[in-house]
């Protein structure tokens, strides 16, 4: 399961935030597609879930992201890697 709830995200010395407000749930065994423009918060979105935003950009949360019903920021990078996987298009 993934959960975030009103989660917004600041990347480290940017004046705005990347996203603000997301809240989502996707159950066991649901897809998800996420589309949108450029500069749109779809990498950054990934960056929450895989715990890259958090653990090696360390910009500003705000809000709850769970995996697997577990908050990430009580998780390691590698604790949350054992759980999330990203792959990226050609």
């Amino acid at each position: 399961m993934i959960e975030l709830s009103d989660v917004s995200y600041s990347y480290p010395h940017q004046d705005r935030p990347a996203v603000t407000g997301i809240n989502l749930k996707v159950s066991p065994g649901q897809a998800m597609l996420c589309t949108g423009a450029s500069g749109s918060g779809k990498s950054t979105l990934v960056n929450l879930l895989n715990g890259l935003a958090l653990h090696f950009y360390k910009g500003r949360l705000t809000g709850l992201v769970r995996v697997m019903g577990i908050d990430t920021t009580r998780l390691s990078l590698q604790d949350i890697a054992d759980r999330v996987g990203t792959l990226f298009q050609k």
